[in-house]
């Protein structure tokens, strides 16, 4: 199973785990990424969201909020 074919439950127990890993924000919610982030930090890993052009300000502040230091964006 790939990554991208994770649920969002599955993918926060593998960040929870240690992991880091790039995640799209095409098709996941602002709150979920969050929640990503927040189970990266937990894990002592990081979060590089992708595709990520369509995130206003708020969004990234949001999601960045939740792990000061372990969020990356690329485009």
């Amino acid at each position: 199973m790939s990554i991208n074919g994770m649920s969002v439950q599955d993918k926060i127990r593998v960040f929870e785990a240690g992991a880091s890993f790039d995640v799209s924000a095409q098709g996941t919610s602002v709150l979920d990424l969050a929640r990503l982030a927040a189970a990266a930090k937990k894990g002592g890993g990081q979060l590089t969201v992708v595709d990520g052009q369509g995130l206003s300000v708020s969004d990234l502040i949001k999601i960045s909020s939740a792990a000061p230091g372990k969020v990356f964006f690329t485009n």
